[in-house]
């Protein structure tokens, strides 16, 4: 398809390709100028330790981690983060407290499911038994102190405390959900059903029932993202993306994406564009936040997934 380099995003940008043994780096100018970190794996989940240059790069199918440093773009190093002597398990994507201390591992290990690491030196502070190896998002509380645990499979979400690595409650979803997205203001859920035309749903922890519902909202539904004000949900679907406006949960717009098969949604820090990756067609579509047109398009390599926008 070929890149313009004249594209200036203002902005670097890591791009695992899962299908692939590699990151596809763009740059902040000349963005259309791309090039690869080779990896020994295909890279699973990638994410930024605070305030370093590090990006830990979880690799599939096993327990090892790549280190990138990002103001270079080379590997460091790679190293084995194992939680117990049984078999060696999956890590699946991490999170990392703001200091950088320490990361938060969702993994394969029994009955552990949720591991911690002392970044500094990669050792394991404890595991924490939730009972459940399907943990699929870690989301922050809006005092930062919490870490929400979100198991779709096993309609759950466990809280931990972050000062003491303890499991603090287990919250019992009474509905199947795919996704959630958190409002840190209120503490309410809102979560997306699976399968087409699927439904999103606004859920309480504190009474454990659903209190809205929007239906019909779109297919196959791979993100929530709240707009910053709480006003707006974006709804990231197989073929589109739909904008709900929470004050009347009406239906704002419908955006076909001229690309399928989305795998992330994020706005560039400073708002001016938005960059959602297609897994089936390789590539990173660079559309304009006011009028949502793709206004260009850059080229990855096979099957990107979940980016970070280095600030």
């Amino acid at each position: 398809m070929g890149n313009d380099k004249d594209i200036n995003l203002g902005y670097k940008v890591y791009v695992p390709n899962l299908s692939e043994n590699s990151i596809t780096v763009i740059p902040a100018k000349k963005s259309g100028d791309t090039k690869t970190i080779s990896l020994d794996k295909a890279p699973q989940f990638i994410g930024q330790v605070p305030g370093t240059k590090t990006v830990y790069t979880l690799l599939s199918g096993g327990n090892e981690i790549t280190t990138i440093n990002s103001e270079n773009d080379t590997v460091n190093d790679t190293f084995r983060f194992e939680v117990g002597a049984s078999a060696p398990q999956v890590n699946y994507r991490c999170l990392f407290t703001s200091d950088g201390s320490k990361a938060y591992f969702a993994t394969s290990h029994q009955p552990a499911g949720v591991a911690v690491m002392k970044v500094a030196d990669h050792t394991l502070i404890k595991g924490i038994n939730v009972n459940s190896t399907s943990v699929r998002q870690f989301i922050f509380s809006a005092a930062m102190d919490k870490i929400n645990c979100i198991d779709p499979d096993m309609g759950q979400i466990y809280i931990i405390s972050v000062s003491s690595d303890g499991l603090l409650s287990t919250i019992k979803v009474p509905e199947s959900f795919v996704y959630a997205e958190l409002n840190t203001d209120s503490g309410n859920y809102f979560m997306a059903e699976s399968g087409s035309s699927a439904a999103v749903k606004e859920f309480n922890p504190n009474t454990q029932e659903f209190v809205r519902r929007i239906n019909d909202v779109t297919d196959s539904i791979v993100k929530l993202v709240l707009s910053e004000d709480k006003t707006k949900l974006y709804v990231l679907g197989s073929n589109e993306l739909v904008i709900i406006d929470l004050t009347d949960d009406s239906i704002e717009d419908r955006i076909n994406l001229d690309y399928s098969s989305p795998t992330d949604f994020q706005f560039l820090p400073d708002g001016k564009k938005l960059l959602i990756p297609s897994a089936d067609s390789d590539l990173i579509m660079i559309l304009d936040p006011y009028d949502y047109s793709t206004d260009d398009v850059i080229d990855t390599g096979d099957g990107p997934g979940e980016m970070i926008i280095f600030k």
